[in-house]
């Protein structure tokens, strides 16, 4: 099972359910009612899932503000101290939660702004890896709060966010948006789409950036991303799944001076654990791979690893 937040010590679920999860939407049920059917009820089933494991599911409606709708649930559900506004756990951690820096410079994430490519195949974490690099770190400054804090009550403890579901077909010139505000736009399953579509989003990866937005293309395959998108990003996030051994080499070798093979054999071996490795291509060779968004990966070091495992 499958869902965009989970923590076992706490037996906490998350699912942000869009207009797809409610009533017809030609993008997500090109079958019409069977395919929205057929969304109820695995809706249901991961319902009747966490009850009988015992989890507490939490489901957003697309309707409710994000943050407040789960700090009123949490409230509700006694994981969230209403009085002092304290979390009583740390949640929905992909990556360890720890006191960070504001987000520019953030160890868990991307400097803003980001273009980012994401590879895996199905049920290998994509969307979860890619809510938590949206919400972590919101939740850790909105919940974890000292009892000594003071707290500006006529001050909105929500910012000021915008989340739309868009066709591909309504994908806008991202002149259109305002420079002021960051934006980020997320391309979800579209490799698939004509090329007219893939020319819509092209521009966001290379002149995005002047627009102050940011981008994360998501594929279940490195290789069928246009060639344009590829050449512009500022990350590569793999996860398993994403293709074979030989196909990893050549994903990585622009970005190592070790033997690509080997390295794809060590990356392989991670993906497999259900990790995921990120290539960071603006930084030195040396230092462009990691294991999640905050754990440097010396491959170097873990193909002699492996060598004296081998011997």
């Amino acid at each position: 099972m499958q869902l965009d937040g989970y923590n076992e010590e706490l037996r906490l679920g998350f699912e942000f359910h869009g207009k797809q999860h409610y009533s017809l939407n030609s993008m997500f049920h090109r079958r019409g009612q069977i395919d929205l059917d057929e969304q109820r009820s695995r809706d249901q089933k991961k319902r009747n899932i966490c009850k009988k494991e015992g989890i507490c599911l939490i489901e957003v409606p697309y309707t409710c503000d994000l943050f407040p709708y789960i700090r009123y649930t949490l409230i509700e559900k006694g994981y969230l101290d209403d009085a002092n506004q304290i979390m009583k756990y740390v949640i929905f951690a992909v990556d360890k939660v720890k006191p960070s820096k504001k987000y520019q410079g953030d160890p868990h994430a991307p400097a803003w702004p980001f273009r980012i490519i994401v590879a895996g195949a199905s049920n290998s974490g994509k969307t979860n890896m890619i809510l938590n690099l949206l919400v972590m770190n919101k939740f850790y400054y909105m919940f974890r709060k000292k009892k000594s804090s003071k707290i500006d009550k006529s001050k909105p403890y929500y910012e000021d966010n915008t989340f739309s579901t868009l066709t591909p077909d309504e994908i806008p010139d991202p002149k259109k948006f305002n420079a002021k505000r960051s934006t980020l736009m997320i391309f979800e399953d579209v490799c698939s789409d004509p090329p007219a579509i893939q020319k819509k989003i092209i521009p966001y990866f290379s002149k995005g950036r002047h627009e102050n937005i940011s981008s994360i293309y998501v594929s279940q395959k490195f290789h069928r991303i246009p060639t344009d998108i590829r050449e512009n990003a500022t990350h590569i996030v793999l996860f398993s799944g994403g293709g074979s051994t030989r196909k990893f080499a050549d994903i990585i070798s622009p970005y190592t001076d070790a033997d690509p093979h080997k390295d794809s054999k060590v990356i392989n071996g991670y993906l497999r654990q259900k990790e995921f490795v990120v290539i960071d291509i603006n930084k030195p060779r040396s230092e462009s791979f990691s294991l999640r968004w905050d754990t440097p990966l010396n491959l170097e070091k873990e193909i002699e690893s492996l060598g004296k495992t081998s011997n």
